[in-house]
């Protein structure tokens, strides 16, 4: 494993071999339901945690305004806030008109929106691809 070329010379070498055969999973998901109830502590404290592995905390990290759109490349919009909508494609526009916490995101490939309260469903239907005609978009 990783564990014995920690610290060597082979070290990068080896992440770099093994990263791309790891399985894709949240902290949560990882390490947070296999910890027993009476083994866990839980501390309340506000911290102003954003989830750093969303595309809504890319939004937030960018422009924190609520009232703010954050967009990239062809993109209008007309009463529109709190949303990041990013367009890959040049000789495409993307229009949004009347959203509110949206994630819209253009490819050559595909076109993803979500509501910011669903992002993470987004996983849950990717994997849902898996095996199927449409599992080149995965």
């Amino acid at each position: 494993g990783i564990e014995a070329k920690i610290g060597t010379a082979g070290y990068t070498e080896a992440l770099h071999d093994l990263y791309p055969q790891m399985e894709t999973i949240s902290f949560d998901d990882a390490i947070l339901t296999h910890v027993p109830h009476n083994q866990a502590l839980v501390l309340h404290g506000n911290m102003g945690w954003s989830d750093p592995g969303t595309l809504y905390a890319l939004k937030e990290a960018i422009n924190p305004d609520p009232a703010a759109n954050v967009s990239k490349g062809q993109v209008v919009t007309h009463d529109s806030k709190d949303c990041l909508l990013y367009n890959y494609e040049s000789d495409k526009l993307v229009a949004a008109v009347g959203l509110e916490g949206m994630i819209v995101v253009n490819t050559a490939e595909s076109v993803l929106v979500v509501h910011k309260d669903n992002i993470k469903l987004v996983k849950a239907m990717v994997d849902g691809l898996v095996g199927t005609d449409l599992e080149k978009y995965t």
